[in-house]
């Protein structure tokens, strides 16, 4: 229940920023050797207190093939305030594993109408030092973020 709960909270915070299957200009599901794009965008935190709005990426993955291993990711998404300073997440991903779900910190400078960047580095060891695929999803912001 817990599990439904979250995922349709999910499925309504990415719509401030989307992919929709290419509609209205907005980027395609990315796939790669291990995943499938199922949904991205930006995440408004609503229960916040802090004055203006919390913004964070949002990305869905779904795994094109079972793992017998754990796999490790470096996930950057593109960081307007700082485009040289990437907004990077380490995570990992177990054997079994259907949906994978990464969120950055809070991102701020989004402008609406522009196309982001996330890419997700994949890597067989923990030490992430040489990666074994890549999935790059691009993403259009509906919101204007200062």
């Amino acid at each position: 229940m817990l599990r439904l709960v979250a995922l349709c909270l999910l499925s309504v915070a990415l719509s401030a920023c989307a992919i929709t299957g290419g509609l209205g200009g907005a980027p395609r599901p990315a796939e790669s050797e291990y995943f499938t794009s199922k949904g991205g965008g930006l995440t408004l935190n609503l229960e916040d207190n802090k004055a203006g709005q919390v913004c964070r990426y949002s990305l869905l993955l779904t795994m094109r093939r079972a793992i017998n291993a754990p796999l490790y990711l470096r996930t950057s998404f593109d960081n307007p305030a700082h485009p040289d300073k990437p907004l990077v997440v380490e995570s990992e991903v177990h054997p079994g594993v259907a949906d994978v779900h990464i969120s950055s910190r809070e991102v701020h400078g989004l402008q609406r109408g522009r196309i982001y960047k996330v890419q997700v580095l994949v890597f067989d060891s923990p030490e992430r030092s040489r990666p074994i695929g890549e999935h790059v999803q691009l993403l259009k912001s509906s919101v204007e973020i200062p």
